[in-house]
């Protein structure tokens, strides 16, 4: 299981998420909980950034939300800078 650290703003995200609609909050938890077991799946979109988000992986949480991830092997742990916005929003 990879740890799960946070910026603020993915902190200040995760309580919006939870005024979101029942089907984007299952969601929600299914991805978090995946970034804990396995943060390279393809599932929900997941996939490598390139350019100026190189070394970063998001997943689709909406149309226009993404969730963007950085993955620490040698620490086992993922740092989350966003749970909504887009890519650029970081």
């Amino acid at each position: 299981m990879f740890e799960i650290e946070e910026t603020k703003k993915a902190v200040k995200d995760k309580k919006k998420v939870k005024s979101m609609s029942n089907t984007i909050k299952k969601r929600f938890q299914d991805i978090f909980y995946l970034l804990q077991t396995d943060p390279y799946s393809v599932q929900f979109g997941g996939e490598n950034l390139m350019y100026e988000g190189e070394g970063l992986r998001s997943f689709e949480l909406t149309k226009k939300d993404r969730i963007v991830i950085e993955i620490v092997e040698e620490l086992n742990t993922v740092l989350v800078y966003q749970y909504l916005g887009h890519y650029t929003d970081k």
